[in-house]
């Protein structure tokens, strides 16, 4: 089974990355696909390679997908996740020690072996989902379009409510 993790990379995020690594001999392999959402998708990209240049165990067969071929909404909300998006814990300084895939290349190996992890905004879910069909998908909770998961706060559900 092999594992797509899709992430807007808050501090939130970033913790259940570290988990996953730490938990890699259960899957064949982990793509981290960085999604716009608690910062804008840039951001997102820069904190997925900043975590996995930091990270202390790196699963054999990661890689990081670039979705930026897919138009995102993204917030800025430094109270809550920091100036970076993840707390401000790790240096802004990385270098790439993974390979990185375009979504599209990405999308034409995806198979009924991958089970999708969506923790951010569903806009790259949704779409997924679209082109792929069913696979089996787990989602963050939170998703709601009520205080504290909404505007200005965590917001899954208003970036994108038709991706819901």
């Amino acid at each position: 089974m092999k594992i797509a993790l899709l992430c807007d990379y808050g501090f939130d995020d970033a913790i259940a990355t570290l988990h996953l690594f730490n938990n890699a001999d259960k899957f064949d392999g982990i793509d981290i696909l960085p999604v716009a959402g608690n910062f804008p998708l840039e951001t997102a990209f820069n904190n997925a390679k900043r975590l996995v240049y930091n990270a202390e165990v790196l699963p054999e067969k990661l890689r990081i997908v670039n979705t930026a071929e897919i138009e995102q909404k993204g917030e800025n909300i430094p109270h809550i996740h920091g100036n970076d998006g993840m707390g401000d814990i790790l240096p802004a300084e990385y270098e790439e020690k993974v390979s990185v895939i375009s979504y599209g290349d990405w999308l034409n190996e995806v198979n009924e072996d991958y089970v999708i992890l969506s923790l951010g905004p569903c806009t790259v879910t949704a779409d997924l989902l679209s082109k792929k069909g069913s696979l089996p998908l787990i989602m963050m909770a939170g998703n709601i379009n009520e205080r504290p998961n909404y505007k200005s706060y965590e917001f899954n559900h208003g970036v994108n409510p038709d991706a819901f």
